[in-house]
């Protein structure tokens, strides 16, 4: 409807991506406690989800290779966040 280009303008999407959706889900469930954890995702994550990710406290992300190309993971990394790609 807007003509937004696949991947662009977060904020102007009403739809959430996965990571974003999964820690929304675990706090409204009453929360976990994700410090050493690991997170599993289907592809790199976007600047943003990378972004919120870090306050995770989260040990390892472990994602498909293959998927959307992004700079996330490295802000994951930046965060001291172990980063692992896995094969189909």
């Amino acid at each position: 409807e807007l003509n937004i280009p696949s991947g662009t303008r977060i904020e102007e999407c009403r739809a959430m991506h996965a990571e974003w959706w999964a820690i929304t889900n675990l706090a409204h469930g009453g929360g976990g406690d994700t410090v050493g954890a690991t997170m599993y995702i289907n592809t790199e994550p976007c600047k943003i989800c990378a972004k919120i990710i870090t306050g995770l406290g989260l040990e390892t992300v472990v994602m498909l290779e293959g998927g959307y190309k992004t700079n996330g993971p490295q802000i994951v990394r930046d965060a001291g966040i172990n980063v692992r790609y896995v094969h189909l």
